[in-house]
């Protein structure tokens, strides 16, 4: 049917899973998102090195774990400066 979401949509984790990137949570299944909708995703706070990306794609609501952009920039541009150090 369609889904009407104007209040908190949360996911809650068990105390003892770990995160992983591209762990992948589907929030809601619907078959159409009334345009007056405005859900808030509520997601818990996944430690360094991990965010969360959201959205409502294919009749779901879904979030996915992945890993922070800084930190990927950050170990990419240290190997890029090792390498250039190591041709001199």
């Amino acid at each position: 049917g369609t889904l009407t979401a104007n209040g908190d949509l949360a996911l809650m984790l068990d105390p003892s899973y770990t995160p992983v990137a591209g762990d992948y949570f589907i929030l809601a299944e619907f078959a159409a998102l009334d345009p007056g909708s405005n859900p808030n995703l509520v997601l818990p706070a996944l430690g360094a090195g991990f965010g969360w990306n959201t959205g409502f794609d294919n009749g779901y609501a879904f979030a996915q774990i992945t890993p922070e952009p800084g930190r990927a920039m950050l170990l990419t541009l240290g190997a890029l400066l090792l390498a250039l150090r190591r041709r001199r």
